[in-house]
């Protein structure tokens, strides 16, 4: 479950929200196309006034993410597979996060991988 603060500006209709929480369920939402093949994701929250998004990414063994630019920090928390993002090998349970401004190189994955990521909502790839 994932309870949001008073600033993310909730709309009523979103699925589970009242009064400033939102409760995202395993079934809510669709994966969408990522910026590369083989990478889908999955947005849980979105705010605007922070210009950041939640999501959950998926990627398929072998699939590569390209160099992006980061306009926020960006953190991310390893909930399956291997990846090597920001130089940095991550497996389950592993949490990293980079300040805003930072351009890394691919994030790949050898196996495939599954993560929560709060990023920008918009990134710029490099």
């Amino acid at each position: 479950m994932i309870h949001a603060s008073e600033d993310d500006r909730l709309g009523e209709d979103a699925p589970g929200s009242t009064e400033g929480i939102l409760v995202v369920h395993a079934g809510d939402g669709a994966w969408q196309p990522g910026p590369a093949e083989g990478v889908r994701y999955r947005v849980l929250q979105e705010d605007a006034e922070r210009s950041t998004r939640t999501s959950l990414v998926r990627m398929a063994p072998g699939a590569v993410i390209p160099a992006h630019h980061h306009h926020v920090a960006e953190q991310v928390y390893f909930l399956e597979g291997d990846g090597r993002v920001a130089g940095e090998e991550l497996g389950p349970g592993d949490y990293y996060r980079v300040p805003a401004g930072t351009v890394h190189e691919p994030s790949t994955t050898r196996q495939g991988c599954t993560f929560l990521v709060i990023a920008s909502r918009n990134e710029v790839l490099a």
